[in-house]
């Protein structure tokens, strides 16, 4: 393998061959770059053990340390080396400890996989997006309360509050299940968690908080051109069918047709069997449908992978939501929201708006969705009460 004096010029020199090849230092034996014939270039150190084994260890990415960085990291492994240790042979130990993806892929395999499909879908997604990038690869002796703080803390900053509940709370039910089948007990990390306080599920947006999160949409898709429009797109159709954001997420253009959009309705119930929704193609939603690109089957497909459609666009609605000034506000309050302003603002009937959002019966919808009932019996409650009392006391 060719030396040569290892700069941040040199670097930029280093050509692809049709195999792998190791450029050493010339100033610190053992410490070189790696390229492989795509191209792709790591800082590795090579050295013999105390047994005369010849060991090589990556130390990084070459776009995440400078070559003096990787330098120094190198002298340090040199340097135990030296006194006796085996840096590469530690570090292939600690990937035989129980990481947390380990714990979650046996959790999901175990117990997860026996739950509804909506149960699946929700913990897979947590774990994918908020778990797994933030703690996965890290042996579980070594994850602390403050790394499940700092979890909690991140995705309350990038996703919302709910999220990152979910994603503490996700992770305990997972440790929990682990112990003390593979893991000690009074091992679990995230019991002392701060958690987020919980918001109410009575939100409902008013018509001029409607046109801020009009105009906050607009402005953040314009001022962020690399985000898929597909994102931006759901939104509006979830405002204005009211469908589930799955829902809405996996129509498909062959469902389009007759004056209604087909999607499968799968609620919220084991229970139930799913059953096809026909939600109404008004004349906002066909003007939103004449801008969706039909490059895909599905209406909102993923930009790298149009053969897949897109499974969440908390990236997008974190962002819009605060610029609209309602940080509180989640994807489903735009469902409530839609059922409140039906049922209180324009009077249509709740057996009607029930079947139109696809509830299982009007009770559902009456129970968790009109505020006015529920502000209507408060009242009731109150009026009934202080007119027992005016009585008692002979007012």
């Amino acid at each position: 393998m060719p030396k040569i004096r290892l700069t941040t010029t040199a670097l930029r020199t280093l050509v692809p061959q049709c195999t792998d090849r190791i450029y050493w230092d010339e100033t610190l034996p053992g410490f070189g770059v790696k390229v492989t014939p795509k191209g792709h270039r790591c800082y590795v150190v090579q050295y013999r053990n105390s047994y005369g084994v010849d060991r090589r260890m990556t130390l990084s990415d070459v776009r995440v340390l400078t070559i003096e960085q990787a330098r120094t990291r190198a002298k340090e492994v040199l340097a135990k080396v030296t006194l006796g240790g085996d840096p590469a042979k530690d570090k292939q130990d600690d990937r035989k400890c129980i990481t947390i993806n380990d714990i979650l892929d046996l959790y999901m395999a175990n117990h997860i996989e026996k739950k509804g499909a909506n149960t699946q879908r929700s913990y897979r997604a947590m774990y994918k997006n908020y778990v797994r990038p933030f703690m996965g690869t890290k042996p579980w002796k070594d994850v602390t309360q403050d790394d499940c703080q700092k979890l909690l803390d991140h995705v309350t900053e990038t996703s919302g509050e709910g999220n990152g509940n979910n994603a503490v709370g996700y992770l305990r039910s997972a440790w929990n299940w682990c112990i003390p089948k593979i893991l000690p007990m009074n091992s679990n990390p995230t019991f002392k968690v701060e958690m987020n306080e919980k918001r109410s599920r009575d939100v409902v947006i008013d018509e001029n908080e409607y046109r801020e999160l009009y105009k906050a949409l607009v402005a953040h898709r314009d001022a962020n051109p690399q985000n898929n429009p597909s994102m931006y797109m759901a939104i509006e159709m979830i405002i204005f069918t009211a469908a589930r954001k799955m829902e809405v997420l996996s129509m498909q253009w062959d469902a389009v047709k007759d004056g209604y959009i087909h999607v499968t309705d799968k609620g919220n119930s084991r229970r139930r069997k799913p059953k096809i929704k026909q939600i109404v193609i008004t004349e906002p939603v066909q003007e939103l449908l004449g801008r969706i690109p039909k490059n895909s089957k599905w209406l909102f497909a993923r930009s790298t992978a149009p053969e897949l459609h897109i499974t969440s666009v908390d990236e997008v609605w974190c962002d819009v939501r605060k610029e609209a000034g309602l940080p509180h506000v989640n994807i489903h309050d735009l469902r409530r929201s839609w059922i409140t302003f039906a049922i209180d603002d324009l009077k249509i009937s709740l057996e009607t708006v029930s079947k139109a959002v696809g509830h299982s019966s009007p009770e559902v919808t009456r129970i968790h969705y009109n505020k006015i009932a529920r502000k209507t019996k408060l009242k009731a409650n109150h009026d009934i009460a202080e007119g027992l009392a005016s009585a008692m006391m002979g007012d």
